[in-house]
């Protein structure tokens, strides 16, 4: 898990030009203002997408939205499963049985390995692969999702009949 966590933080910086890293790092050790709130979430969330041209954009309209980010509770479940072993997360996941459509961009910079192993432990899960898609693939490559979506809908309406 920690080697995932790693390669993540690598690939992240690797995208932020140094004086970028320099300032996310500055902004997450003090307490914000709301316009240095939302430069903190630009730069994090700016190396999720694989186009240069419109990450800046879309992070943005992200980080704009004057919704809180429940920090705690997103420290608190990565130190729970962070704790979890390979074993423990492979035997909680394959205890899982509803069907499962697993979508992860090429691009994201979060390592695939992860979404590829948990669609290999679930009874019932389809992976999908998106190429030129990072971290939200529905707006980087819409009419892939679509077609993913299309097979889930159709599958629900197979399992239907």
């Amino acid at each position: 898990m920690e080697d995932n966590r790693s390669t993540y933080v690598a690939r992240k910086r690797h995208r932020l030009s140094d004086a970028e890293a320099r300032r996310l790092d500055e902004l997450a050790q003090q307490d914000r203002s709301w316009d240095e709130e939302v430069e903190w979430r630009i730069l994090s969330w700016l190396p999720d997408f694989v186009d240069p041209m419109t990450a800046r954009d879309w992070a943005r309209a992200d980080a704009e939205t004057p919704l809180r980010l429940n920090l705690a509770c997103n420290r608190a479940l990565s130190a729970e499963t962070g704790a979890w072993s390979e074993s423990d997360e492979q035997s909680r996941w394959s205890a899982a049985a509803p069907p499962v459509w697993i979508i992860h961009g090429s691009g994201d910079p979060r390592p695939i390995d992860g979404p590829r192993t948990l669609a290999s432990v679930l009874t019932q899960a389809d992976f999908h692969e998106l190429p030129g898609a990072g971290h939200q693939p529905w707006r980087e490559c819409p009419d892939l999702v679509a077609k993913v979506l299309a097979n889930v809908a159709a599958h629900a309406a197979n399992q239907a009949l």
